[in-house]
């Protein structure tokens, strides 16, 4: 959403706004148990966590992780060990972060500049 919104789509088909005036909302990824929401925020070279309430919202958001360089984190997905991989748009890495936000790796492509973007 070109106004910053992260939406959520309930199983009864509503669609409820968990996230509002975020820059530039991009990947999304939850972790194994779903009580935690973790954004790419593009615009502010940082993926941002959300704890999950159990009425489905998000009533605080914090920084995860954060990036350097142009551009910023893309898309994002996890492993069966709950670690979190970040491709970021610009610097042709992926970084993988544990879940408590400590740096394991970062996953170099050799193309600054190219689109490590997406991940599933």
């Amino acid at each position: 959403d070109p106004s910053g919104r992260v939406y959520r789509i309930g199983a009864d088909g509503r669609i409820d706004i968990l996230l509002r005036n975020c820059p530039s909302p991009n990947g999304l990824v939850l972790d194994a148990l779903q009580t935690s929401l973790f954004v790419a925020m593009t615009g502010d070279n940082s993926v941002w966590l959300g704890p999950l309430y159990p009425d489905g919202s998000v009533q605080r958001t914090g920084r995860f992780s954060t990036y350097f360089g142009v551009g910023g984190p893309d898309g994002m997905t996890t492993d069966s060990e709950g670690n979190i991989f970040v491709a970021h748009s610009t610097l042709g890495t992926v970084f993988v972060h544990q879940k408590d936000g400590t740096l394991m790796i970062c996953i170099t492509t050799g193309h600054i500049g190219y689109g490590t973007i997406n991940l599933s």
